[in-house]
């Protein structure tokens, strides 16, 4: 992966969301690639477009999309809305 990385992570606590779940709002052009022992991770695009890499192959997701990381597999995001 080149180029440089733009990132932009907004934190949520799940208790004002009535959620059991971590939840984040994230703005990408890049991400550094990375793997969670122990966490499931889901991207769901709500504007724009989103190639997500899971060990290096790349899916593209539109608006209404998403995709789910399982714990251990190495990923990261390119986006367009940055």
């Amino acid at each position: 992966m080149t180029g440089e990385v733009t990132e932009i992570v907004g934190e949520i606590n799940k208790e004002l969301i009535n959620s059991r779940n971590h939840v984040a709002i994230v703005v990408a052009d890049r991400s550094r690639e990375h793997y969670h022992a122990k966490t499931t991770e889901e991207y769901s695009v709500i504007q724009g477009n989103l190639r997500v890499y899971k060990d290096g192959e790349p899916t593209e997701l539109k608006e209404n999309e998403t995709i789910v990381i399982e714990p251990g597999v190495h990923h990261w995001v390119e986006g367009d809305e940055t």
